[in-house]
């Protein structure tokens, strides 16, 4: 067992302590140095062959529910009977309010021994600057066995703050399109394939769309997952953008023609058309009720769908736009702290769980895709459902990072999470909200 709390060193009061100042303790734990217990310590990375240090590496756990402990467990199990003397502690997300990012900021402050840590492609540039997360260039720079190339370069950007790398990825996540092929096969509806467009989701959602007068059996023709993330595709296919600039934007661009209009065609379908749930607020069934007939969700929800259905399902590529498909990138990272005092060590875990043996788990329970290239041909022999896992390959080169700055925490929810909810509930037009967010996040980007 690895999960074993903090030990005599962890103390909780420690952990809490240094509640102002954030950012600049933050910095300052991070420039410090120290020896490891092998003895080479942070100045190990200075150059040469990567060496892990002998010691004990602390793995501050992200995403760490209890159906995952397992695999993290295996993971580190595999890890260490291949370095003998290096040992692992799991230690999972202390409870209590604020976000993983917020505790783990508070950790390093702290002086708390933290080696291995996670982070959403919405933390990026706060880890890069910040110093929480070492950068990886200076290790990939000296670790010859090692190819970024064989990661899916979406991924790789989605990590990258001013040209420098933080994470690696365990895993990828991205929408596809999801059908029931028994609601397909009953309207005599074509299976979706790679050659649709919105018109085509548009023409067979209304097809498909069944009202029965009763909100609790209306089947609908289409819906789609509602956050940023999963609205980008839209977004990006029709030539639009959520902001300016990808890294360090200067506002929104949510009322730009092609953005607006994207905006438009995915509030229409649920307040104009009604072939989608959720007008005037109503909570939208799950695709695995068998309520919807096709759906724009992540791969990480293939899992779950396969355990839950109780009806023939596939899924298909993302539809197309003028501008192609590009598809989010996004992930969970996982890097090495800027703290660190056994900077090979943890270098040399890092990328074996970002590395085949630990993508592998979760690739192979459907957590999520494939972002390693040696991974894609047993991918697409998992037994089915779904049986086009090549939809799920023939994303990866189509992967974008999501836009980055250092308010984006200050902005996601806040302010496109809010208001992108209450334009599809019909609340607000399209126009209307678009035009509330590129005020609001100019406000927060002060421009």
């Amino acid at each position: 067992m690895f999960m074993q709390g903090w030990n005599k060193g962890h103390s909780r009061r420690g952990m809490l302590a240094a509640t102002s100042g954030m950012s600049s303790a933050v910095l300052a734990a991070c420039a410090g140095g120290g020896a490891g217990t092998g003895g080479s310590g942070g100045q190990a990375a200075a150059g040469g062959t990567i060496k892990p240090e002998a010691g004990n590496l602390v793995w501050f756990l992200w995403d760490a529910g209890p159906e995952r402990l397992p695999y993290y467990e295996q993971i580190a199990k595999g890890f260490q009977a291949q370095n003998s003397t290096v040992k692992l502690e799991l230690i999972p997300p202390l409870p209590g309010t604020g976000t993983y990012f917020d505790k783990l900021k508070t950790q390093v402050a702290g002086g708390q021994q933290v080696d291995i840590i996670g982070a959403s492609p919405v933390w990026v540039p706060d880890v890069g600057a910040s110093g929480v997360a070492k950068e990886l260039n200076s290790f990939m720079a000296r670790d010859k066995d090692f190819k970024i190339g064989d990661y899916a370069k979406g991924v790789v950007d989605g990590a990258t703050w001013k040209g420098k790398l933080y994470m690696l990825t365990l895993f990828g996540n991205f929408n596809l399109l999801y059908y029931n092929k028994a609601l397909f096969d009953r309207a005599g509806v074509k299976y979706p394939d790679d050659t649709w467009t919105r018109d085509q989701v548009l023409d067979a959602a209304r097809r498909l769309t069944q009202r029965t007068g009763n909100a609790d059996t209306d089947v609908f023709g289409f819906n789609f997952a509602r956050d940023l993330n999963n609205v980008l595709p839209w977004i990006w296919q029709n030539g639009g953008e959520a902001f300016d600039k990808a890294e360090e934007p200067a506002k929104a661009t949510m009322s730009s023609a092609a953005t607006l209009d994207a905006l438009t065609w995915l509030a229409d379908m649920v307040n104009r058309h009604k072939v989608a749930p959720g007008e005037g607020g109503a909570t939208p069934p799950a695709f695995g009720t068998g309520r919807i007939a096709m759906m724009t969700q992540g791969v990480n929800s293939l899992g779950v769908v396969a355990r839950e259905a109780q009806f023939p399902w596939d899924v298909a590529i993302h539809p197309k736009g003028k501008n192609g498909r590009p598809n989010y990138a996004g992930t969970l990272y996982y890097g090495v702290s800027g703290t660190t005092k056994l900077p090979d060590a943890a270098w040399s875990f890092t990328k074996y769980l970002c590395g085949v043996p630990g993508q592998r788990l979760f690739v192979q329970q459907q957590i999520g895709a494939p972002v390693h290239k040696d991974l894609e041909k047993e991918y697409v022999q998992i037994p089915p459902p779904p049986a086009n896992r090549k939809a799920v390959i023939d994303t990866l080169p189509t992967l974008k990072a999501l836009p980055k700055t250092l308010k984006m925490m200050d902005i996601y929810n806040p302010v496109f999470g809010t208001v992108l909810t209450d334009m599809w509930s019909g609340k607000v037009s399209a126009t209307e909200g678009a035009r509330d967010i590129d005020q609001k996040v100019g406000a927060i980007l002060g421009t």
